[in-house]
């Protein structure tokens, strides 16, 4: 059984004919949908995020994407990002995206002018699987990602022995799913979490990331400086619209401070 998320943006995947009989609406922490699978070693547990490209850019931008995989490496025993849409390298390696109605259009960040190139996309999903060690699909429309859902429960829901196309490989050079996650889980803290910060203020630098106007690196400096989330509801909007964080040390301003007061109130 699937489980699909019941928040706005993944519950209306129960809705399709492919997924109906074999799902059903649960709240999960992370992830949009979450099945259990057989692996090497016995039962394991799959998640998946599902993203398009604009909100893939625009979480990584805010922060609020490592959030969400240091939420996924920590809850699944193998986790997936599926992205969907159709995009191409343009002139001078800029992103562009296809829409249905336009065409091909350059990908510029909401509320800016400033373009996205086609590279930059590439090196994030390289370093979302080589360096935080999660795997991701490329699919182009909305469909294809349902079906690709419908194959992946499929493929782990078999038993390991059943799976017979690379049998010989398996065998000489099998690895637990069990290591292989403890290996990736490590480099995601090296490579994503602060190892400065204490678990307390971990905690509250997650929080902070999850604020759409707060990157990463503000929300670890806003945690450094304050130390918790009551110290930053005590300040007063002109004091924490003063406040410098960050390797730019630009001070906050009025509008952003006001966003995170109203976030955490």
């Amino acid at each position: 059984m699937i489980l699909i998320d019941d928040r706005l943006g993944s519950a209306d995947l129960i809705d399709s004919p492919l997924l109906s009989e074999i799902s059903c609406l649960s709240r999960l922490e992370f992830g949009d949908l979450a099945f259990e699978g057989n692996g090497p070693d016995g039962k394991i547990t799959v998640g998946i995020e599902i993203k398009d490209v604009r909100e893939l850019i625009q979480s990584a931008i805010s922060g609020r994407l490592q959030t969400q995989l240091r939420g996924m490496l920590s809850t699944y025993d193998v986790s997936w990002l599926a992205l969907y849409g159709i995009y191409r390298s343009g002139q001078s390696d800029t992103l562009e995206i296809f829409h249905s109605s336009r065409g091909w259009i350059p990908y510029e960040i909401e509320g800016s002018n400033r373009r996205i190139q086609y590279s930059y996309l590439k090196k994030m999903l390289l370093s979302i699987t080589h360096t935080c060690g999660i795997e991701y699909e490329s699919l182009g429309t909305k469909p294809e990602l349902i079906l690709w859902v419908k194959i992946l429960h499929e493929w782990w829901s078999k038993q390991w022995e059943s799976h017979k196309f690379m049998r010989t490989f398996d065998q000489t050079t099998k690895r637990s799913i069990e290591n292989k996650n403890r290996n990736r889980k490590q480099k995601l803290i090296i490579n994503i979490v602060d190892t400065s910060l204490s678990p307390k203020l971990i905690i509250v630098s997650k929080i902070l990331s999850g604020i759409p106007t707060i990157n990463y690196e503000r929300a670890t400096g806003l945690a450094k400086h304050f130390k918790s989330i009551e110290n930053i509801l005590q300040c007063p909007l002109e004091q924490l619209a003063l406040t410098k964080v960050g390797n730019s040390n630009r001070k906050l301003g009025i509008p952003l401070a006001k966003s995170i007061l109203e976030y955490l109130r």
